[in-house]
């Protein structure tokens, strides 16, 4: 009579993470990912912020590309890998006069989807829905860019 065994999949997934073999490729992996998100970052690179790096947690390793530079928030790396639209920056100079720069639009790079061979989603992105008629095509929604500058008005009154 066979026996029979019941052992969830997180059990099993947990067992076989932790297995050297693994491990070994897991770390070779995710190396080669690394230096090649990396290779691509430095061909991209302007200013010199932007890293890239990995993290291996209990079960999962992790490719990292972080952009935390002063005054962008956590969206830099975001706009690295994805692009960006076009869009109005207000500059404050020492003396405390300000200027409006317009950035323009950017291509996505996707230094993390081509390092791991992610394969891009042909489809366009859906935003909120309050506009869920349209699809994001390069340019931000009206509604989003005045939820985005109230938030940064607050977060300046507060430093």
């Amino acid at each position: 009579m066979p026996v029979e065994w019941t052992v969830s999949h997180q059990r099993i997934n947990d067992v076989a993470s932790k297995h050297i073999a693994v491990k070994t490729h897991m770390d070779r992996l995710t190396f080669a990912m690394m230096a090649q998100a990396d290779a691509n970052l430095v061909a991209h690179r302007h200013d010199g912020h932007a890293r890239v790096y990995r993290l291996y947690t209990r079960v999962d390793w992790y490719i990292i590309l972080e952009d935390s530079t002063t005054g962008r928030g956590t969206l830099g790396a975001m706009s690295i890998e994805y692009g960006h639209g076009e869009y109005t920056r207000v500059i404050k100079r020492a003396d405390g006069s300000s200027f409006e720069i317009t950035v323009g639009a950017s291509a996505p790079t996707y230094i993390l989807t081509n390092a791991t061979k992610i394969k891009r989603k042909g489809r366009p992105v859906k935003v909120s829905k309050a506009a869920a008629k349209s699809t994001y095509k390069g340019r931000m929604p009206d509604s989003a860019i005045a939820k985005i500058n109230k938030i940064r008005a607050i977060t300046e009154g507060r430093r």
